[in-house]
């Protein structure tokens, strides 16, 4: 339990019991804030069309699978919503008898949460899979799609949260990193985590600009990437193209998840008529400058010298050269976020979310269909 959170002192049991009645106030309006909140894919819990008290009870049955302390990670979540409704829940004798609530909310404590550790893992826990991200959101948007999140901590520094993902063929453990936006930064992160972990496959998921072809909201999985900015500076810049391949492996099965599209069933379902937004495989570009004009001389020579790229973003570049450098499969996928014109409008209307988690919904459809090594 944080320290910060004010919740009444009672033993566990007692706890889950004023969670149950909480949640079954709480979700009809606040579901997604909690399923956020508590890391819980969207998924994972049945849809409103279910009675709450049995979304409540399939919410504390899994948070109590995925860690030690889960439930008191979730009362954390709840106070943070709503400050006082577990104390409210109480005063007011909402509580019933236990005999009322399900058999899965009688159990005895559980113990505490573990910190963050940098042991050596069990071969049970290997992590089979890492995902870079460069931003925030970008981390966020990877992580609802997993269960059992802890931390591992490097011996740099670098925090790696590590977590479940549930497949037909058991779990895959999937180790998710925000290294920081640029090349340079990614491709440092990258090697110490592909060293510690040695996983099999590596893939990097973000948002890019869109250059040709693509719409707000569509994903590419990248063919190659272009270090475009590569050159020589004579009287005119010299294009010396550098360019990094992702793994034919994660090229074709991201060929295969495109056209049977399945990847939409990872999306929380939206109201109205939705874009159908489409996946894209093929080439993009990668450099240390943000481009937000197709007016500026740094788009022109973009597109007069790499005029097959899809789209443009920062760590690509960087990322698949680690990867290359430890005999990794990789690939690279992007959402896309704007059109290069207006980028800051379009940012302001809630694309970078979109694109982040359309890229991430098609990133784990690719996972979740890899043969690992």
């Amino acid at each position: 339990m944080s320290a910060t959170t004010s919740l009444p002192s009672v033993p566990l049991p007692s706890l889950e019991l004023q969670l149950y009645d909480a949640l079954i106030l709480l979700l009809p309006g606040q579901m997604e804030e909690v399923l956020f909140r508590a890391r819980i894919p969207t998924h994972a819990i049945s849809s409103s069309s279910v009675p709450m008290a049995t979304r409540a009870s399939e919410l504390m049955t899994l948070v109590k699978q995925q860690r030690a302390g889960g439930l008191e990670r979730l009362a954390d979540v709840v106070q943070a919503i709503a400050p006082g409704l577990l104390g409210s829940v109480v005063a007011q004798g909402t509580v019933g008898a236990e005999s009322s609530r399900p058999l899965a909310h009688r159990h005895s404590p559980e113990p505490e949460d573990p910190a963050p550790t940098d042991k050596p893992r069990a071969a049970s826990d290997a992590v089979s899979v890492i995902v870079l991200t460069a931003l925030r959101l970008e981390c966020l948007a990877v992580l609802t799609h997993l269960t059992d999140l802890r931390e591992e901590v490097l011996e740099s520094g670098t925090v790696v949260e590590v977590g479940t993902l549930r497949m037909k063929g058991g779990p895959v453990r999937v180790g998710v990193v925000e290294a920081g936006a640029g090349n340079i930064p990614v491709a440092a992160t990258a090697q110490e985590v592909f060293s510690h972990f040695k996983p099999a496959a590596v893939l990097f998921v973000g948002v890019a600009g869109g250059i040709k072809d693509v719409r707000v909201g569509d994903v590419v999985a990248a063919t190659r990437v272009y270090g475009f900015e590569s050159g020589k500076a004579a009287d005119d810049f010299l294009s010396r193209p550098d360019v990094a391949m992702s793994s034919n492996r994660l090229i074709q099965r991201a060929r295969a998840e495109a056209r049977k599209e399945r990847w939409r069933e990872r999306l929380e379902p939206v109201s109205g008529s939705p874009v159908a937004h489409q996946v894209y495989i093929g080439p993009i570009a990668a450099g240390s400058q943000v481009i937000a004009s197709t007016r500026s001389p740094l788009y022109q020579f973009l597109v007069q010298h790499y005029s097959d790229a899809l789209a443009v973003e920062m760590e690509g570049r960087g990322f698949l050269e680690a990867a290359w450098r430890n005999q990794i499969d990789a690939l690279v996928v992007r959402g896309i976020s704007d059109l290069i014109d207006k980028k800051s409008e379009s940012d302001a209307t809630g694309s970078q979310p979109l694109a982040a988690r359309n890229a991430a919904a098609f990133a784990f459809e690719v996972i979740a269909n890899l043969t690992l090594k």
